[in-house]
């Protein structure tokens, strides 16, 4: 059964966030791709360049989504 935590990080997928990582390093207006399932322990972003990531959450410090922009 998944945890409040994953559960939230399921929520803000395919939106996008901010993430505040240990040590005060930051990852600004990514795409939460997948959040932890089945006993993995990262979460996989898309990043503003394309490319992806596999962010370990013992590294995230906290997630919050970011206002969309208007068009």
């Amino acid at each position: 059964m998944a945890d409040q935590s994953t559960l939230k990080y399921r929520s803000l997928e395919g939106r996008r966030v901010g993430i505040t990582l240990t040590g005060g390093a930051s990852i600004d207006d990514c795409q939460v791709v997948c959040a932890p399932r089945h006993g993995t322990s990262t979460l996989w972003v898309l990043l503003p360049d394309g490319s992806d990531a596999f962010v370990p959450l013992s590294a995230v410090v906290e997630v919050c989504e970011v206002a969309s922009a208007a068009a």
